[in-house]
């Protein structure tokens, strides 16, 4: 016969072998993985958001590099939401639109602020944007997708660096944290 003051301690054994923990351990602990996408995709909008707030604030005028960064994101955040809508196992076709848009801004902020350092060796961009013959955005909204700036002329700054390096860290940051749900999201 067992000891009733020690019987507690044979249910800890057991029930500690017995019971799977139910913590997870991943980069997104506390979302779920609607919650995860939602913030994936309002995030290029809150981007835009504040690209906007630079423009009319500061009279700033984005180039037509800026622009291009401006349908990337807006695309990726069409994609994200396009990711909610599908089956959880259809949802990497959500992700992988988004990885491959985010990781294009992330190219053109890179060679924007290259052009800006005078690092790549070019007058400027083009004044037509990639998209402007199948989707005429510039006519659609203007205020949002119309370049009246010039590429590598910046003279905004934000704590000593400037507004394309801030949005190039942002951006890059945004593509990484895509691309890292989108490998959890592959190897599950």
């Amino acid at each position: 016969m067992q000891d009733p003051r020690f019987q507690w301690v044979a249910h800890a054994v057991v029930f500690q072998y017995t019971v799977k923990p139910s913590c997870d351990f991943r980069l997104y602990p506390m979302f779920s993985r609607a919650s995860s996408l939602v913030s994936l995709a309002i995030a290029p909008l809150v981007m835009l958001a504040l690209a906007l707030c630079v423009q009319f604030a500061w009279g700033w005028e984005p180039c037509t590099m800026c622009v291009e960064i401006r349908f990337l994101l807006a695309a990726c955040s069409l994609a994200g939401f396009l990711g909610l809508v599908l089956p959880s196992k259809l949802s990497c076709a959500g992700l992988i639109p988004m990885a491959l848009l985010s990781v294009g801004a992330a190219y053109l902020n890179v060679k924007l602020v290259l052009l800006e350092q005078g690092i790549l060796e070019a007058f400027s961009c083009s004044p037509f944007p990639f998209y402007s013959q199948v989707f005429p955005l510039q006519s659609w909204l203007p205020e949002v997708f119309m370049s009246g700036g010039i590429c590598g002329q910046n003279d905004h700054q934000v704590l000593g660096l400037s507004f394309t390096v801030w949005t190039m860290i942002g951006i890059s940051l945004y593509a990484l944290t895509v691309l890292n749900k989108l490998f959890r999201r592959l190897r599950s």
